[in-house]
């Protein structure tokens, strides 16, 4: 790896260097592996220890690949074996064994030819499924007939046929016409999002996909979360309800199937997306019903699951694994409470009791439910219980490298992610936690694909810049992309790093997959939050350590409230019942003492006079973002000019009121904070104040000071742990143009 011109810029009391850019190796398939004698791609090899002894993916894989030597008669273009294959295209990512993608890609070579023709009609939802591994080939080869191939089943969306408010028909022919099947979404939906994703049709395909989310749950949702296995628009299938159209059992795969494809649709379905509540709503109503119904003793789920105890009825594999899959996904991007994190552990051990080794050493899958139909109750409980069929082949790969990866299924077979490198290094002698921010658009001088919504974070513990080729990713730390100005892009990647004195760390910023908005940064716990509320007189803005209001009228004054108990309770505060002034196990008031009124408040150092802002013509508020790094409020005050004060929470401060960058129309940029104080008489702002001023240090920070009495009144309140004087940091400001070319 080459370095990168040593660039090095002292920002925020920190020197931080732009070490590299550089392409995560999880796929170098640019080879064009045309010839199955070719070598396949290289796969990153990080593989995490398997459950025990054996690595039960590779067991299950090597095992199927064992009993079907040539891919090219593993069988037709069908659904069950192609998921079978994205689950043995997962483990290749992991384990990086070249025979894995040699299979797949010898499967997908034998259905479509040169000019990219498949030899199956896309006359299905059911056909459409193995047009996921079309897309993965061209990801990792880029040869030109599978995307064309691919063309083709996405084109067919143009077309298909619809129910009246707009839902996919499971199938064309006279048996599946008007019929939504709960199965459907999974053959045709991920197929589409990825489509998207890697061709640039993201806003068809994902408006697309969580339409049909809404429309089949609302067709098949019941009152327990749970989910009928189809619907019939026209009611003249024998299995349709007279009245709703549904039929009358829940089938445990065919939830299994809506629940994975919920996760996948939310994994690039963009935060900003409005049907995206809506998803989430429905997938916390099906993890409820499905933990009501886990089996407590095994922690698997009956083929017609909320029917455990009825004679005939039996515990299934496939849909166990898919339960155990989705509500740990559920867990892990915070969709859920933790508590069901215990529910999905319990059905993984639960399918893991599921397998074993025979006397040849060959990995064997019990009670796997066959390909099934729509029908009766008994109809479920005579499907024949199988050992190895495909379907539970594939959904327990799937399950067992998401516990292997902590992964999901979209990520696991996600393009390959590039890297940014940055060395950051506390030049002095106290230990700190160093608010580092981003610009994106300096950061795309260098990197013009660079998205900050997709990225990832993670840090080395020590590192030499010089090394950065050898040194090891550290784990993920959190980070928030924030949209400063409102036009729904990203400004800035924000995240904090613990340093010790003269500690070096490198900084390894993920990027890429554009498409995976929402997963990276919405599974951080929120450690920050803002809000407004009448009964606190303004804005609020919160760590879990402290938590700051600002007066919203002409006292303009900034106020605190000391925790006791760490936590976020602006919603608490906020209850028109709380006496927030008064002691309290959680916080009080630091500042209602005497006649003093807060910290300080927003004025302009202008031409050598500190100018206070309090009568203007009007105020408005924003908040900017609240989420797991830092939260920022914006304040608009104008009076014939324009004061735009922007004041931010970091998750962990040293001192202050955290961070602030303000912006002064016709006046000058010098800025002052200036503490209140009240008359005793007509309790009324007094012009008699305190000027506290903003002086910028070399360093690039600023500090906070003040030149009369009420900070010094104020310190022995014993709530008050930090010393008399505040030191303020400008990351948004202190960071410019860090970024140069770099190879």
């Amino acid at each position: 790896m080459k370095e990168s011109g040593k660039i090095r810029r002292i920002a925020s009391s920190v020197i931080i260097g732009v070490l590299a850019v550089q392409i995560a190796l999880l796929s170098q398939a640019q080879a064009q592996a045309t010839k199955s004698g070719n070598a396949a791609p290289v796969a990153q090899t990080s593989a995490p220890p398997a459950t025990g002894n054996v690595d039960w993916s590779r067991a299950v894989v090597d095992s199927t690949m064992k009993r079907n030597p040539n891919p090219s008669e593993l069988g037709s273009w069908a659904y069950a074996r192609a998921l079978f294959l994205i689950g043995e295209y997962m483990v290749w990512k992991r384990t990086g064994d070249p025979r894995y993608f040699q299979y797949v890609k010898g499967w997908v070579d034998a259905h479509v030819d040169a000019q990219g023709n498949l030899d199956h009609k896309i006359d299905s939802l059911d056909s459409m499924l193995p047009g996921n591994l079309l897309l993965l080939m061209y990801q990792e080869t880029k040869e030109e007939k599978y995307k064309l191939a691919a063309d083709k089943i996405r084109q067919s969306f143009n077309n298909y046929p619809r129910t009246v408010d707009g839902g996919f028909w499971h199938a064309t022919g006279t048996s599946r016409q008007h019929q939504l099947w709960l199965d459907g979404v999974f053959m045709s939906m991920p197929f589409l999002v990825r489509y998207g994703r890697l061709f640039g049709d993201n806003p068809y395909a994902n408006d697309e996909a969580a339409k049909q989310l809404v429309v089949y749950a609302s067709h098949l949702h019941s009152s327990e979360g749970l989910l009928y296995h189809a619907y019939d628009e026209s009611g003249s299938s024998v299995w349709a309800d007279p009245m709703t159209h549904h039929s009358a059992e829940f089938w445990g795969r065919a939830m299994g199937w809506f629940g994975m494809t919920l996760i996948d649709v939310l994994e690039v379905l963009p935060a900003s997306d409005p049907k995206r509540s809506q998803l989430i709503a429905i997938l916390q109503d099906l993890v409820h019903g499905l933990a009501k119904y886990q089996d407590s003793q095994t922690g698997l789920w009956y083929q017609v699951i909320d029917k455990g105890s009825a004679q005939g009825n039996w515990l299934e594999t496939s849909s166990s694994s898919m339960y155990s899959y989705v509500i740990s996904m559920a867990v892990r991007r915070g969709y859920v409470d933790k508590s069901y994190d215990a529910v999905a552990k319990k059905g993984y051990r639960g399918v893991l009791t599921k397998l074993s080794l025979d006397a040849d050493g060959m990995a064997n899958i019990t009670d796997i439910c066959e390909g099934t139909n729509v029908a009766d109750v008994n109809y479920y409980f005579a499907r024949k219980r199988n050992t190895n069929d495909f379907h539970g082949l594939g959904a327990f790969l799937i399950m067992n490298e998401h516990f292997l990866t902590s992964a999901s299924a979209m990520e696991l077979t996600s393009p390959p992610r590039k890297t940014l490198k940055l060395s950051i290094t506390n030049p002095t002698n106290q230990s700190r936690v160093e608010d580092v921010v981003l610009k994106v658009a300096d950061i795309r001088h260098t990197v013009p694909d660079f998205a900050a919504e997709a990225a990832t974070v993670s840090a080395s513990e020590t590192a030499t810049p010089g090394k950065d080729s050898s040194v090891k990713t550290g784990a993920e730390t959190p980070s928030q992309a924030d949209d400063l100005d409102g036009d729904g892009k990203a400004d800035e990647l924000a995240f904090q790093i613990d340093l010790q004195p003269k500690q070096t760390r490198v900084v390894t910023i993920a990027y890429g997959s554009t498409g995976i908005f929402a997963a990276p940064q919405s599974g951080y716990p929120k450690r920050t939050d803002a809000k407004f509320a009448k009964h606190y007189d303004g804005m609020g803005w919160e760590s879990e350590t402290i938590a700051w209001r600002l007066y919203f009228d002409k006292r303009n004054a900034i106020d605190l409230w000391g925790k006791k108990k760490q936590g976020l309770y602006l919603e608490t505060f906020a209850q028109p019942d709380y006496k927030y002034q008064e002691e309290s196990p959680l916080a009080r008031d630091i500042y209602n003492v005497g006649k003093s009124l807060g910290a300080g408040g927003v004025g302009a150092w202008i031409d050598g006079h500190a100018v206070p802002v309090s009568e203007v013509n009007d105020r408005k508020w924003r908040i900017v973002s609240a989420g797991p790094v830092r939260s920022i409020v914006e304040f608009s005050m104008t009076d014939g000019r324009l004061v735009t004060v922007r004041l931010l929470s970091p998750a962990v401060s040293r001192s202050g009121p955290g961070s602030a960058v303000m912006n002064i129309a016709r006046a000058s940029t010098a800025l002052v904070i200036s503490p209140w104080w009240r008359d005793s008489r007509a309790n009324l702002i007094s012009r008699k104040w305190t000027a506290m001023r903003l002086v910028r240090w070399p360093s690039g920070g600023i500090k906070w000071y003040s030149r009369g009495p009420a900070l010094r009144n104020h310190c022995p309140i014993r709530t008050l742990v930090w010393p008399c004087w505040f030191r303020m940091l400008l990351p948004i400001a202190s960071l410019p143009a860090i970024l140069r070319t770099i190879w």
